[in-house]
């Protein structure tokens, strides 16, 4: 519901400034937040949000909720954030679409409200899927085993993996912000009716096992 913000500048710029403050107050009423305190001081850039928000008992997305026989799912694709940014270490010329996944990572807030109720346990895939799924599964004491060919790629990801069959930049390359979660076969059909009303591809990956690790078949 609320926000601070604490904004570090070299110095006044006040056409950077204004931007960046009207794209703050665009998002700030995409997700209905208010922005209440904070600070303003000069010295090396730095941006520092805190959000503070609330949620009902018993309807927030854990990671600990993973069941035996779950099916794991992913938002969207894997790998664009990671992919960009290797090529911009190498000196290359991303595409735009990575590019733009990389700088404008889409916060899946709608996605996960819908989840409610269904998921058994969720987490956004900041540092990669293999290591924050691996976080559901030390936090549910289950295993999982999932299936790198149905790891959803972007095309130039798609074309990139083909070619070096290099699958660290889906699995552990981090940036994506897309949510993974797990839910029983019974809301299979639920979960094609978010997909139409969301407009988000969600891709069935794995299932949840009750020997424990990570199994990836196809690797």
């Amino acid at each position: 519901k609320y926000f601070t913000l604490a904004l570090t500048l070299p110095e006044l710029n006040e056409a950077w400034l204004s931007e960046f403050s009207d794209a703050l107050k665009q998002l700030a009423a995409e997700y209905q937040l208010d922005l209440i305190g904070g600070d303003t001081t000069k010295g090396a850039l730095s941006i520092t949000i805190n959000i503070i928000g609330e949620v009902e008992t018993g309807k927030a997305l854990l990671r600990s909720g993973a069941e035996v026989d779950d099916l794991i799912y992913v938002s969207n694709t894997l790998g664009d954030a990671a992919y960009a940014w290797q090529q911009i270490e190498q000196g290359g010329t991303p595409s735009d679409f990575c590019l733009e996944r990389f700088n404008r990572p889409t916060a899946r807030v709608g996605l996960a409200q819908a989840l409610v109720g269904m998921a058994n346990a969720c987490i956004d895939l900041s540092d990669g899927l293999e290591q924050d799924l691996s976080h559901i599964l030390k936090h549910s004491k289950v295993g999982a085993t999932i299936n790198i060919d149905a790891i959803p790629l972007s095309d130039p990801v798609s074309v990139y993996i083909n070619t070096t069959q290099d699958w660290c930049i889906a699995l552990a390359g981090g940036d994506d912000y897309e949510l993974c979660f797990t839910v029983p076969k019974t809301y299979v059909e639920a979960l094609k009716t978010i997909e139409k009303n969301l407009g988000i591809a969600l891709t069935k990956i794995g299932v949840i096992t009750k020997d424990l690790g990570l199994d990836i078949k196809g690797l």
